[in-house]
C-alpha cells in the first residue's frame, strides 16, 4: 500500500459484461467486491489527496490511478 507500506498485490481480471469496474478487496478474512461508482465514496471522509472507495466495511484507497488508466486504454 502507497500509504500503509502493507504489501499489496494487483491482479485484473475480466467480469462479466455491463457490470463496470468493481475492486476485490480482500479484508479481515473476507472477499467485498466494490463497484467504483460515486455511490461508494465516503461523503463524511475528506478527499486527502486520493479517493477511497468503501462498501460493507471494507475499503480501497487512492483508485483514481487505476481508473484513469482504464479511462485511456
Amino acid at each position: 500500500g502507497i500509504h500503509t507500506g502493507a504489501r499489496s498485490t494487483v491482479r485484473f481480471e475480466p467480469a462479466e459484461p455491463n457490470t463496470g469496474i468493481r475492486f476485490r478487496v480482500h479484508q479481515d478474512g473476507r472477499t467485498v467486491e466494490i463497484p467504483a461508482t460515486v455511490d461508494h465514496v465516503p461523503e463524511d471522509k475528506p478527499f486527502e489527496r486520493n479517493t477511497t472507495l468503501i462498501h460493507d466495511g471494507a475499503s480501497v484507497s487512492t483508485v483514481e490511478h487505476v481508473l484513469d488508466a482504464f479511462a485511456v486504454a
